[in-house]
């Protein structure tokens, strides 16, 4: 296990060239997202040196030293110590498996810390289970984190082979799938956001849950998870929560890049499942609208 620091003061954040600066205000998720575009870019770029590398390694360090706590879990903020809620967990997931695609190295802490989050974040109640919100209770369970959680587990069994990762990964999702809208519905399809909701759906929850029942039919041959997945594709592209430009929104809310960036490897995963041009096409239109129009997220 790794060594774990508990400290009280202000954060450490890197620059756009691996210089860190010093501020109180950043949480968590903010910084774990730039280490993932570091170490993204590490894997896809191989620059000369491995300086984004080197970047991702030091700025992940920082991290472990600044957020970790009990166990392989991590702290809301520097100021706010309590273990953070299940979407900043499931961030941080990626951010591991991120790095141990160009360091295996980091493989272990990755699985340590989705077998110590599974312990203390799954629960049972109203005869379904998911992962809470928060850790340690069992309250109003949000469908979008357990979605991007369940991204992460399929991500995690696909670089371990380990299958208790695949069987959660599908416990998941058959949890994401209860929050599905029916046809009786206002509006009649896509995943509401959290437990409590009895109306409407998002982006948030719904483009990630698609894109995990299409990764499972591909790695498991299971035909109903690309029903599902299809079905709210296709909802979710003829809602009235995709722009023109095939940018997706929240209502009343503006463009959400992050969110737009899930649909384009589903439609490119439903043409390899199908073979139907209409979805490569999508996913080239979602693609150039989040180019082009640069949304709130991207």
């Amino acid at each position: 296990m790794n060594k774990r620091y508990q400290r009280a003061d202000d954060i450490s954040v890197f620059t756009g060239t691996g210089v860190y600066m010093r501020t109180i205000s950043l949480s968590l998720r903010y910084v774990v997202c730039r280490i993932m575009i570091l170490c993204l870019a590490a894997n896809a770029l191989a620059v000369t040196g491995s300086t984004f590398t080197e970047w991702g390694q030091q700025s992940l360090a920082q991290i472990e030293q600044d957020f970790g706590i009990y166990g392989a879990l991590y702290a809301h903020s520097l100021t706010s110590r309590f273990s953070d809620y299940a979407w900043g967990q499931g961030v941080m997931s990626r951010a591991l498996l991120a790095a141990a695609k160009v360091d295996r190295s980091y493989l272990g802490i990755a699985k340590e810390q989705a077998d110590e989050f599974h312990l203390r974040y799954w629960c049972t109640q109203n005869g379904t289970s998911g992962y809470n919100a928060s850790n340690g209770n069992c309250g109003d369970r949000y469908y979008d984190d357990n979605a991007w959680i369940a991204l992460a587990l399929l991500e995690l069994y696909e670089l371990t082979e380990d299958i208790k990762y695949l069987g959660w990964a599908q416990d998941t999702v058959a949890f994401c799938m209860t929050g599905e809208n029916g046809p009786q519905d206002n509006p009649n399809g896509g995943i509401r956001w959290h437990e409590s909701n009895t109306s409407g759906a998002s982006v948030c929850s719904t483009a990630p849950t698609c894109l995990a029942n299409l990764i499972l039919c591909q790695l498991t041959g299971i035909s109903s998870y690309n029903t599902d997945g299809e079905r709210l594709y296709n909802w979710l592209i003829n809602s009235d929560l995709r722009y023109s430009s095939w940018i997706f929104h929240e209502t009343n809310q503006g463009p959400l890049g992050y969110q737009t960036a899930v649909v384009t490897p589903a439609a490119l995963r439903l043409y390899r499942i199908t073979g139907g041009d209409s979805y490569l096409q999508q996913a080239q239109l979602s693609a150039a609208g989040s180019v082009n129009g640069r949304g709130n997220g991207a």
